[in-house]
């Protein structure tokens, strides 16, 4: 019975003196760190996490992570520190996300961070930790690896077709226009002929001469308007022949170009003076001609046509004496015809 309550004194007496006197409390700093988990898949990403605890307040420096911790361990963005105060100590910390991408036990290895309070500094290491990284585990339920699917086969679109049909064709045209080309050149004719060439001017006058002799004006007194067509026809025949603006000039005004015109008329001229005259009379003067002068009229403007038309000279091959012989005297007989100049 009193051992009992020596015991029971003594108890008393341990927690009065334990409760008098403060317990000694934790003063220096501390740093821990620690893995998300510490196996991962290869490519996966975890967090990797530094913590520093101390009482008194402290400048922490972190190193400076750029892409890589070491021994095939990568930095994925940029680490991420924080401070916390709270009533009875500070709270530093740093964190960061981590990844490899080669399998089988890595370690992140020991890091630095260096404190500093006033003129003292300090360095504390973390605790190395060691990383599995595995491979993707193959898929078992699979009874067989399928290959590549070939490309799928579309049916071709006018889209695409069009540009190659012109194309064919263009190319086709244009050796068609090629050969015709080189075809026209050999033959010594105009390439493909798109334009018509030009009529001479002494077809279209005598083609209209005897067009104006068929109607027969004169017959039904009609006298004003045959020397008006056959006047006319004359002027264009000039015009295309010699080059004079006729249809546009009065009967003195031809006349005096064709003064200076070199070419030898003869009495072509003074008889085309007659009816232009005989024209300007009937025309404007109500002169009425006699049957013969209608008839000698129109058959002067044949003869003027003709007589100063462009002579063609045939072309004969000078193979013999006789051939040449022949040649000059067609020659000369086209000259005897007409005389140009």
């Amino acid at each position: 019975m009193f051992r009992r309550f020596c015991l029971l004194v003594v108890s008393f007496l341990f927690i009065y003196v334990k409760s008098g006197f403060p317990q000694p409390q934790e003063t220096e700093p501390s740093i821990t760190s620690r893995l998300q988990r510490d196996t991962i898949l290869i490519g996966d990403q975890i967090t990797f996490s530094i913590e520093v605890k101390s009482i008194k307040p402290l400048r922490v420096v972190f190193p400076n992570f750029t892409d890589s911790l070491g021994n095939g361990v990568e930095v994925v963005g940029i680490p991420t520190a924080d401070s916390l105060a709270k009533a009875n100590y500070h709270h530093y910390s740093m964190n960061m996300l981590i990844t490899a991408f080669d399998s089988g036990t890595l370690v992140v290895p020991s890091i630095p961070v260096v404190l500093a309070s006033g003129h003292t500094t300090d360095t504390l290491f973390t605790q190395p930790h060691a990383l599995h990284v595995n491979l993707v585990p193959r898929d078992t339920t699979l009874k067989e690896i399928y290959d590549i699917k070939p490309p799928i086969a579309e049916p071709l679109t006018f889209a695409e077709v069009a540009p190659l049909v012109g194309s064919g064709l263009l190319l086709a045209a244009l050796v068609v226009l090629l050969v015709l080309y080189v075809r026209s050149r050999k033959q010594n004719k105009p390439f493909l002929n798109l334009f018509k060439p030009k009529e001479p001017p002494h077809l279209v006058a005598l083609r209209e001469l005897e067009q104006l002799r068929n109607e027969k004006l004169w017959a039904n007194e009609n006298h004003k308007l045959f020397y008006t067509r056959l006047v006319d026809i004359l002027r264009k025949y000039m015009e295309g022949r010699f080059g004079i603006n006729a249809p546009e000039q009065t009967t003195s005004e031809i006349l005096s170009e064709l003064e200076r015109i070199e070419y030898d008329f003869g009495h072509l001229k003074e008889e085309l003076r007659e009816l232009l005259v005989i024209s300007d009379l009937v025309k404007f003067a109500k002169h009425v001609p006699l049957i013969q002068e209608n008839e000698k009229n129109m058959n002067f403007a044949f003869d003027f046509v003709n007589s100063t038309r462009p002579v063609e000279t045939p072309e004969i091959p000078a193979t013999t004496d006789d051939t040449g012989q022949q040649l000059q005297d067609a020659q000369s007989e086209n000259q005897t015809t007409n005389k140009l100049s």
